[in-house]
């Protein structure tokens, strides 16, 4: 999977479940749902999308949270194609 497509299936997916801002995920959860792309792949993705600033984390519970940055909702809106 390129890396564009796997950029828009997590931000799909934390769109499509609301974790925007305040709500938000264990970073472990992201992986789960996406058969066939390793871990390693994900990450990077993610990583990616952080430095961009489209995704925020958080540690709550000794684990590392991720949301969706509610002040970059145009770029996620851009990265979905609506």
């Amino acid at each position: 999977m390129e890396e564009k497509e796997l950029q828009q299936a997590i931000v799909e997916k934390l769109y499509r479940l609301r974790y925007i801002g305040g709500r938000h995920t264990e970073l472990r959860n992201i992986h789960k749902g996406m058969k066939g792309i390793s871990e390693k792949e994900i990450e990077h993705t993610l990583k990616h999308l952080i430095n961009k600033g489209i995704i925020q984390t958080s540690i709550k519970t000794k684990e590392i949270h991720v949301s969706i940055n509610p002040r970059k909702i145009k770029d996620v809106h851009r990265i979905l194609g609506e």
